[in-house]
Parts: structure tokens; C-alpha cells; sequence
């Protein structure tokens, strides 16, 4: 009797243990991709923000007289 409940208990904790894996999984591949969206995002503003900076500076001068 006792060894029927080892096996059923020990079942119980392997399965517990599976799902906790695939929920911590899942919280991994999140944080990954929220890295990879922000990595993105971020270089898109660098990229871009210089640009449009230079840009902004160009017009001021002009309306400046400097060119």
C-alpha cells in the first residue's frame, strides 16, 4: 500500500515540478522578447533621433543666419 503511494506522490511532485518549469519558460521567453522589443526600440531612437536632431540643428542655424 505504501509503495502505491510513494509511486502516486511521487508522480504528483514530478508533475508539479513539469509545470512549474514550463510557467518559469514562459516568463523567460517573455523577458526576451521585451529585451528584444526595448533593443530595438532603442536603436531606432538612436538611429533616427541623431537624424532628426541634425536636422533640427540645420534649420535653427538657418533661421539663425548662419548658412
Amino acid at each position: 500500500m505504501t509503495d502505491v503511494n510513494e509511486v502516486i506522490q511521487h508522480k504528483i511532485r514530478k508533475a508539479a515540478a513539469n509545470n512549474a518549469l514550463h510557467k518559469i519558460a514562459d516568463i523567460v521567453a517573455a523577458e526576451n522578447q521585451l529585451d528584444q522589443t526595448r533593443d530595438r526600440y532603442s536603436a531606432w531612437v538612436l538611429r533616427y533621433g541623431i537624424v532628426s536632431l541634425l536636422l533640427l540643428a540645420t534649420v535653427a542655424a538657418h533661421f539663425l543666419g548662419v548658412f
